[in-house]
């Protein structure tokens, strides 16, 4: 649901869940992205079916959800674990006109309830961290046609040697953060081709940052004394912080991939 922010408070104990899903209620996004970037990965991706079908997982409140129904022609199926995000997004789509094109659905990303070979298109920005991205990719690609097209976000580090509080911070939010070359060389270990990959722009988390920065200002004032929420706004703006400081040595990519074949029939081919 967003930018892999620390787990655990300064004293080691798990983060309320309820305070975390305080701040963040009411955000259109819940990591870096726009809708430029959203536009630039589809293009990558395309051409697709006339009306393809589409699976958007982790859509957390749905601004690419949003921008993949205006886009595309078929149908979108949108997967979150959070039921108030859904809940937005369909609304959201209803106020559109777009509501018919749109399936929500409350599920878990790591076992979701469709049929192999069901999507020509899985979308997934600022989520597949939960899983991982090659444990991720791979869950996912039974469920993408043969040929079909995945595309998805996830931090980087964007150099070997990011500083000893870039590393500090990632190896605790996220363990299994790489590089774009190790993700390319992950995506290809679990039978998919590279249509395309990019950078996020520092704009794009901007759009992130800004209003979230806004509402910790609005919850720090109206929830002053609550030691939960209070410790967890704090946890927020040091990790707004460190991108202020040392966003230059980490990112958000978005990378574009085809269904290849498996790695069984590849052996076959290259024994011929």
């Amino acid at each position: 649901m967003s930018l892999p922010v620390a787990t655990k408070g300064e004293e080691g104990n798990p983060i309320d869940r309820g305070s975390l899903f305080l701040i963040h209620s009411g955000l259109s996004q819940e990591a870096p992205g726009s809708e430029r970037s959203t536009l630039r990965a589809l293009a990558f991706a395309c051409p697709l079916e006339e009306e393809p079908w589409v699976l958007d997982v982790g859509c957390g409140p749905g601004r690419q959800t949003l921008t993949l129904l205006r886009s595309l022609k078929g149908r979108v199926f949108a997967l979150d674990a959070h039921r108030p995000y859904l809940d937005r997004l369909a609304q959201s789509a209803f106020d559109e006109g777009l509501a018919h094109r749109l399936t929500v659905v409350e599920g878990d990303m790591a076992c979701m309830p469709f049929p192999e070979e069901s999507f020509d298109l899985i979308w997934s920005e600022g989520a597949i961290y939960l899983v991982g991205f090659q444990r991720g990719l791979g869950l996912w690609r039974p469920l993408l046609k043969q040929g079909g097209v995945v595309a998805v976000t996830d931090a980087v580090y964007l150099t070997e040697t990011p500083c000893a509080e870039i590393r500090a911070f990632w190896e605790e939010a996220y363990p299994l953060m790489g590089t774009v070359s190790e993700n390319l060389a992950c995506a290809e270990g679990v039978g998919y081709e590279p249509l395309g990959h990019f950078i996020l722009p520092r704009e794009d988390w901007l759009d992130y940052y800004k209003p979230l920065e806004a509402r910790l200002d609005l919850l720090a004032e109206e929830y002053k004394g609550e030691a939960s929420l209070e410790a967890l706004i704090e946890i927020e703006r040091q990790e707004i912080s460190l991108w202020k400081r040392h966003g230059d040595q980490y990112g958000y990519a978005f990378f574009v991939f085809r269904k290849g074949p498996s790695a069984v029939l590849r052996k076959e081919v290259a024994s011929r």
